[in-house]
């Protein structure tokens, strides 16, 4: 009866023994992504007030709290133990960037100055961010996606929009207009390819791009490529009157929607 009752013992514990591997594996991975989509949602919060004219003029960024819940984020085990070496290198540079946007809004110029506090928050933030939340909706987390409005990013589709709709009227005749369609969506497309690609054409891009550009466009195909191809189809499926109407509508009427 001795000699049968240790094995027993044996295979129960070597059967359990996984199980409860496997289930303290999905808590701690449950955990982490809790406390990391839990960092995103605050600074969606954040960005969001940011965008508010009103709550610029009234109130500062509470720069100090968020810098202490990504410390705190990064100090959780569950998040070392699972998240990703570059979501956590990405973290890592967001904490520095707040510990840099921190000394910038406490700084003897800014004191008292609202709009300039924010000002200063979102130069310093704003790029690693958008890298982290990138990163991390690649990696199947969730992100809410951060639309705030930009009046240089609306007039730029404006005025694209309408010079495309006036050349099309008084210079270029409908065949010109389909190769001029299929230049812009050819080179959008190379853009997003390159921007996939190589991460120093990203970093220049962005730069140059970055006051007419949205909360994850960086690592997802952005609207104006998707724009710039279905004026493509719509070039070659539609005589010039519909292209035009259509290309007004959503040119002028997008940005005009985003500004309400």
């Amino acid at each position: 009866r001795k000699a049968h009752a240790a094995p027993r013992s044996t295979m129960g514990a070597g059967k359990d023994g996984p199980t409860r591997t496997t289930g303290n594996r999905v808590r701690t991975n449950s955990m982490c992504k809790s406390s990391l989509e839990d960092v995103m949602q605050n600074f969606s919060k954040v960005f969001k007030d940011a965008g508010k004219v009103r709550i610029r003029r009234r109130r500062s960024p509470d720069v100090a709290a968020l810098r202490t819940l990504v410390s705190e984020t990064l100090e959780d085990g569950s998040v070392l133990e699972i998240a990703p070496a570059d979501i956590l290198a990405a973290l890592k540079k967001l904490s520095a960037a707040l510990a840099t946007a921190e000394t910038e809004v406490a700084s003897e110029g800014l004191v008292g100055k609202h709009a300039g506090q924010w000002q200063a928050m979102e130069k310093a933030v704003v790029e690693p961010y958008e890298n982290l939340a990138g990163l991390m909706r690649t990696a199947g987390y969730h992100v809410p996606q951060v639309r705030n409005f930009k009046l240089a990013r609306s007039i730029f589709h404006m005025l694209n929009s309408l010079a495309v709709v006036g050349g099309g009227e008084l210079l270029l005749d409908m065949d010109q207009l389909r190769s001029l369609a299929l230049v812009c969506a050819v080179g959008a497309w190379t853009m997003e390819l390159l921007k996939q690609r190589s991460d120093a054409f990203k970093r220049i891009m962005f730069q140059v791009l970055g006051a007419i550009s949205r909360d994850g466009e960086q690592h997802n195909v952005n609207s104006a490529t998707w724009f710039m191809s279905a004026m493509l189809v719509i070039s070659w499926c539609n005589p010039k009157i519909a292209c035009c109407i259509g290309t007004i509508a959503l040119g002028v009427g997008d940005p005009a929607a985003a500004f309400v």
